[in-house]
């Protein structure tokens, strides 16, 4: 009888032992989770004089967060410099550096932070001086509608006298996803690895896409990126001018599957290979490009790529880029506008 009972018990132990070999797991995995090194507690909430990095703000205006003292990513075992969790939330970097490892981000703007003013400075004090955001991934990134941002000396590296450079961010200096109404002016953003600016879609598991629109840039500079000063990837309805894109490693402005934007009153010379181009593999049309001056582009200065439709390019003045300065790789032009611009085109339809 006992050695009957032992062998059902065998058997069963046999045949449920997958489940018990996953519980075990499971139980261990999470005992590691818990205990291990890297796992990430939710950063503590800021003081309104803010002396390290490691925190979120979660109080909204008439409250404002001031940088106290340089911030480093050596005060904190976070990811991240200052998050912003709080909608209406005022962030004053007072001039400060905000110093990274080469990872994180130095401000993210979460998506709950909405109407959120981040700035670097007083503007009414001009002997104060704006931020500096690098050696993070990315400098500053906006997860949230209706923000500002400005006045910053730079998110990324700097020039040092006579002929020296800091690094700047491992990516990028500023990056919108999925945000709407945001502007962003009174900035630098350059010596980045990959961007200087970069507008984008989001995708988010469970809530779907989010379009990036109705997005203002204005008085940026964006010089000696890696790939590009401003990429607009995904992003509609937007207003690009009065910027200078200058020494990017590819391309000064770069719109991928981006329609209905204007790019207004840029200065873009000396990048790499083309000065503003509507494409690169991805349709990009409807969109204007107007007032600008391009130059010193090795390979083009206004390109449109092929299957880029319906866009206008008109009251231009380019020189000295590649063999033309702009150039459409549709056939007559397909039905874009190239009208009263100066410089040499690769179709007679291009004026």
């Amino acid at each position: 009888m006992l050695d009957h009972i032992n062998l059902n018990l065998m058997k069963n132990i046999m045949k449920n032992k997958n489940l018990i070999t996953f519980i075990v797991v499971c139980c261990a995995a999470a005992l590691l989770w818990l205990g291990a090194p890297g796992a990430q507690a939710q950063p503590p909430p800021c003081d309104l004089q803010i002396k390290a990095c490691g925190c979120v703000i979660t109080t909204s205006a008439p409250d404002v967060y001031e940088a106290a003292n340089n911030l480093t990513a050596s005060q904190t075992d976070q990811p991240n410099c200052i998050e912003i969790a709080a909608p209406r939330a005022i962030l004053n970097l007072k001039g400060m550096r905000v110093i990274g490892n080469g990872g994180g981000i130095g401000i993210l703007i979460r998506r709950s932070a909405h109407h959120v003013i981040v700035e670097g400075g007083d503007e009414a004090q001009e002997s104060n001086p704006q931020a500096v955001v690098s050696q993070w991934d990315v400098g500053l990134q906006d997860e949230a509608d209706d923000a500002v941002i400005e006045l910053f000396r730079t998110l990324g590296g700097e020039h040092l006298l006579p002929d020296g450079v800091t690094p700047g961010n491992a990516t990028g200096g500023v990056l919108m996803k999925g945000v709407r109404r945001t502007v962003l002016g009174d900035a630098r953003a350059q010596l980045n690895g990959k961007f200087g600016v970069k507008l984008t879609g989001s995708a988010d598991k469970g809530q779907g896409s989010k379009n990036t629109s109705d997005i203002t840039i204005f008085n940026i500079t964006t010089t000696e990126n890696m790939d590009s000063g401003v990429i607009v990837d995904s992003a509609s309805n937007n207003f690009l001018g009065q910027g200078t894109s200058s020494g990017n490693a590819n391309y000064g402005f770069l719109l991928k599957s981006s329609p209905d934007n204007l790019v207004v009153n840029n200065a873009l010379s000396g990048n790499k290979k083309v000065g503003v181009l509507l494409g690169n593999g991805h349709a990009s049309n409807d969109n204007f490009v107007v007032g600008s001056e391009v130059s010193g582009s090795e390979m083009g200065g206004i390109e449109i790529d092929k299957v880029n439709r319906t866009n206008i390019v008109t009251v231009n003045r380019n020189s000295g880029n590649g063999q033309f300065d702009m150039i459409d790789n549709n056939p007559h032009c397909d039905d874009n506008r190239w009208y009263n611009n100066m410089g040499t085109g690769n179709q007679a339809c291009i004026q």
